[in-house]
């Protein structure tokens, strides 16, 4: 065991040799978010582009930890530049097991968000961002140019209830899902286990098919509702979804026609 753990890290110090430019962030990454006797195994191997200072949390919840079972931001075959886009705005991310995703991805998790990754995660060049709560089941592979977002980010309005939508919703991914390249899962995403989601295809409700079922989405293009409209101007995601005065929505209209 222990030479095991020595190898580990001795196998750490030889990525962070490659990578001097980012072994510090490396470090500090390690030891700021895990306990001591998992940091100096230095399970997680990041390279990012921005190095913020970390914040929120992150917990591994694996009964086996051991160097570099956490990969973030490492190159692909395809794309020559390190690193990802990582940002925690005070968060929690739960890794439960080995985790593998590209450089050009992007982490976005904020404040009291939740970020769930199964066990045998995998990712390219895949954009995710958490407000609420994303969970991903084990051996989920995603494809390139995938995004999956919780939310809406900007307000939209329903000009007959005169109402702000609400403007996020649980994400949850299935065991052994395969999503094919350059697919969109919104709000409100959930996908039974087994499944491969073909290419292109954009997701945005409960997906109810049996086990091993390829799904997509047509290319065509329909009317999903009427009435609607944006208020760019409304912070959603901080002050939440309230039903407007019949005065605040001709302002808002109005400004639609200048």
């Amino acid at each position: 065991m222990k030479k095991n753990i020595l190898l580990g890290i001795l196998s750490s110090l030889r990525f962070m040799l490659r990578h001097p430019t980012y072994a510090p962030y490396m470090i500090l990454f390690n030891f700021y978010y895990l306990p001591f006797k998992q940091a100096i195994l230095f399970p997680i191997w990041i390279l990012s582009r921005n190095k913020q200072y970390p914040k929120g949390t992150i917990t591994i919840d694996s009964t086996f930890i051991y160097s570099g079972m956490i990969k973030l931001g490492l190159k692909s075959y395809f794309f020559h530049q390190q690193g990802l886009s990582y940002e925690n705005r005070g968060g929690s991310i739960v890794f439960k097991g080995s985790c593998y995703i590209s450089n050009e991805s992007v982490i976005d998790v904020r404040s009291n968000a939740e970020l769930i990754l199964g066990d045998k995660f995998g990712a390219s060049i895949t954009k995710i961002f958490c407000t609420k709560k994303i969970e991903f089941g084990k051996n989920v592979a995603i494809g390139m140019n995938c995004t999956l977002m919780d939310s809406n980010f900007h307000a939209i309005i329903d000009i007959y209830s005169k109402r702000y939508l609400k403007a996020s919703g649980f994400i949850k991914i299935g065991n052994n899902n395969w999503i094919g390249h350059d697919c969109v899962l919104k709000k409100g995403t959930h996908t039974p286990n087994n499944i491969i989601i073909s290419a292109r295809s954009i997701i945005d409700r409960t997906i109810k098919v049996p086990d091993y079922s390829i799904i997509g989405t047509k290319n065509s293009v329909e009317i999903l509702g009427e009435g609607f409209t944006t208020d760019f101007d409304y912070k959603i995601l901080k002050l939440g979804p309230k039903k407007l005065t019949e005065e605040e929505l001709n302002i808002i209209l109005k400004k639609k026609t200048c």
